[in-house]
């Protein structure tokens, strides 16, 4: 019997098996390593991102100012870092370029006033890190034409309500105050008590050094004048009290001076404060002009707009060590704490620039570390991974309940995160870099 040139229907069968089964090893093969492949891309992106945020944070830190105030904030989301640090020539809104402070008079028109240290401020939680420094002083002159109304506006209520061009920030008394007042005491910077003290109709307030001290919209008692402009009689008639002398102010009343004309005096607003500086008269707003406030004038444009700036995402666990040049960490337990919240922050005051008190205090060495993602921050939890019920939250948010369900150490709570991660897809780093502080 001669056999046909055919496969029978049982090798066809057997054949598209194999086929079918070498079909799927490949497939198999190649996600794996696709997979593999997209993975590594993703290791070495995380890398080039971590990079970036060392050479970022290595440009403050290194420049940070041994003889002034730093605080470390532990306790409760945002945790923070507040510093001084010093600008240089590049912004042209801060550099003295050669005035000194000396010759600076806040009372007089038409002189801005520079400075050679602001404050910065990083800020970090949910996996997000932002960053802000001292407010630009957007009033100087020249710098908008048309709006040479240079430090001295306590002119309130039509400036108040007049933003500088297509700045977000209205022309009135909140354009004083803006330079930084470098502190060696953090407590100058924060505040201390649980009240913020009223200004009176004098321009008098019972705040004492470090104390809180009210903000208002406005100054009363302005009104136009035939020149169309605008005059405050506390400040601008021959007749204002810092001109007038009697008895208990013989040099006239200049309460006005130290206070009105920084913090306004009409309409308060409930979630900003100034700082009464160590001499016990002057103020500063660098917290406020900082970390800005909710409240807004009459066009809803903000007063004082926050300067804290969304820098990098995917950040996770984020911890920072304070080390002393002899070796040992800073704790709580041998910090200054000049604002007496105890075991809450790292409060390290300044190092005397004359007796050089302080010295043994401050830290030579800085640590972070923490976990950086690939988590993207626009990938939403379709699957609802941490069972809330809500599927529209970002992955990382889900993820990062679901780990802190675990409970846990922090290293334990970064392993799990990795693990979580890693169930989609994502790639995980641990990083852990330590940086020497400027003397």
């Amino acid at each position: 019997m001669i056999r046909p040139n055919a496969f029978t229907l049982v090798e066809l069968l057997v054949s598209m098996a194999l086929f079918v089964t070498l079909m799927g090893v490949s497939a198999y093969s190649f996600m794996r390593v696709s997979s593999g492949g997209e993975k590594t891309l993703q290791v070495l992106q995380l890398h080039n991102k971590a990079d970036a945020i060392l050479r970022y944070m290595e440009s403050d830190v290194r420049n940070m100012q041994q003889s002034l105030a730093m605080h470390l904030r532990t306790d409760a989301e945002p945790y923070t870092l507040t510093f001084m640090k010093p600008v240089n020539d590049t912004v042209n809104r801060f550099f003295h370029k050669g005035k000194t402070l000396s010759t600076y008079n806040i009372y007089k028109d038409n002189y801005p006033r520079f400075t050679d240290i602001i404050w910065v401020r990083w800020s970090w939680e949910d996996g997000s890190f932002s960053r802000g420094q001292s407010r630009n002083n957007t009033n100087m002159v020249g710098e908008f034409p048309g709006h040479n109304e240079g430090v001295y506006i306590p002119r309130s209520r039509t400036f108040v309500r007049t933003p500088i061009q297509n700045q977000r920030v209205p022309n009135g008394i909140q354009n004083n105050a803006i330079t930084p007042t470098p502190q060696r005491e953090y407590k100058f910077f924060e505040g201390v008590g649980a009240s913020v003290n009223g200004i009176d109709a004098n321009g008098g307030t019972n705040a004492g050094p470090a104390n809180k001290v009210a903000v208002y919209k406005t100054v009363s008692d302005s009104y136009p004048s035939p020149n169309g402009k605008t005059v405050c009689s506390i400040f601008d008639l021959p007749s204002s009290p810092w001109r007038s002398h009697s008895t208990p102010f013989l040099g006239g009343d200049v309460r006005h001076l130290h206070t009105t004309i920084e913090c306004g005096n009409d309409d308060q607003i409930a979630d900003a404060y100034a700082v009464r500086n160590a001499d016990g008269k002057m103020l500063n707003k660098d917290r406020l002009n900082l970390i800005g406030s909710d409240a807004v004038d009459g066009n809803g444009d903000l007063l004082y707009p926050s300067q804290m700036n969304f820098l990098f995402d995917g950040i996770e666990f984020l911890s920072i060590e304070l080390y002393r040049r002899d070796g040992k960490q800073i704790t709580t337990a041998n910090e200054d704490d000049t604002i007496n919240d105890g075991a809450d922050s790292i409060d390290v005051s300044g190092i005397d620039p004359l007796t050089g008190d302080g010295y043994d205090k401050r830290p030579s060495i800085m640590r972070f570390s923490y976990l950086l993602h690939s988590v993207d921050r626009e990938q939403r939890d379709i699957e609802d991974y941490d069972l809330d019920g809500v599927s529209d939250e970002p992955l990382a948010s889900a993820i990062r309940t679901v780990v802190n369900a675990e409970g846990g150490t922090r290293l334990e709570k970064i392993h799990s995160y990795k693990r979580h991660a890693l169930k989609f897809g994502f790639a995980s780093i641990v990083i852990s870099q330590s940086v020497q502080l400027g003397l």
